[in-house]
């Protein structure tokens, strides 16, 4: 399944450098987005774009413009926040900000959730009983890479329901490949830049075998060309100099090979919206969630 976060890099950064002003992010991400949407056109890929409501609401023509090129609406949270920092109180709210904000722009009432930074975690695991009872049909925030602290693992490689029942709200876990106790997370464009194109396609055919609906994620600012670059508050220290410009750094490495790389594997693989895997999945693994609780 073919996934992107609708979400301006900008405004997350400005937020963590302490701008009170963060939310008005950069117009670049108009031109990020139509980039990416340019490109899908040209191969011929529809996705599931998981929005974010603040980004939304800033840019609501760029949405308007995913929405009209016929691709599927997610949820991402209202401020991107993660799940673990809220109350549930709190987590409810903002996903309700979201589905309402989304809803206001364009017409759409996202039917599926992803946590920023796949943030329901054994700290947040109350969090997908809240989101079925919200009325979302799917959720797609298990991402089982070492780099995510108190991760849920082990999980099913393909979708499965997080709760008992045909209303069960449905997991669509971001694609990792599981060899033994050897983890190789194959979904994010982060790991599509890092890994040898001989080892990323051996390990997403293999995983294909073994699961169906693998879930791959981006991000629009990972299509476009402009170098991210992030003007510091005067006063900063020469520690946040050092932070953010190694920041800039790493996301700007290799970057022109996600987009190589998705070229290939439109080639390669049929790529699919979450959409598209619900309405053709009559049956999911029965694996629970407490299965995934009882693991490492």
């Amino acid at each position: 399944m073919l996934t992107f976060d609708f979400e301006d890099w900008h405004q997350l950064v400005y937020r963590r450098i302490g701008r009170t002003d963060w939310r008005v992010g950069s117009w670049e991400f108009r031109s990020h987005v139509s980039t990416l949407l340019d490109l899908l056109d040209e191969l011929g890929l529809t996705a599931t774009f998981f929005v974010v409501g603040v980004t939304a609401e800033r840019h609501p023509e760029a949405l308007l413009d995913v929405v009209a090129r016929g691709h599927e609406i997610g949820c991402h949270g209202h401020e991107h926040r993660r799940v673990f920092q809220q109350t549930p109180a709190e987590f409810r709210r903002d996903v309700v900000t979201c589905l309402d904000a989304v809803e206001r722009i364009c017409g759409i009432r996202p039917e599926g959730y992803r946590a920023p930074w796949f943030s329901i975690t054994h700290d947040s695991l109350w969090a997908p009983e809240i989101l079925r009872s919200l009325g979302l049909r799917y959720d797609s925030s298990l991402f089982d890479s070492p780099r995510i602290p108190h991760r849920l693992t082990p999980i099913p490689a393909g979708p499965f329901r997080l709760q008992q029942g045909p209303d069960g709200l449905v997991e669509f876990p971001t694609a990792v490949l599981r060899r033994g106790r050897v983890v190789l997370p194959l979904g994010g464009g982060a790991y599509w830049r890092a890994l040898p194109g001989a080892l990323l396609w051996q390990g997403l055919e293999t995983l294909g075998s073994r699961a169906s609906f693998a879930v791959l994620y981006f991000h629009p600012y990972e299509f476009s060309q402009d170098t991210l670059r992030v003007a510091l508050p005067g006063g900063a220290s020469a520690r946040e100099h050092v932070r953010e410009g190694w920041r800039q750094v790493s996301k700007n490495a290799r970057r022109g090979l996600i987009r190589e790389r998705l070229v290939e594997a439109a080639a390669r693989f049929r790529l699919v919206t979450v959409q598209d895997a619900l309405e053709e999945q009559h049956g999911f693994d029965p694996a629970l969630l407490r299965e995934a609780r009882s693991g490492s």
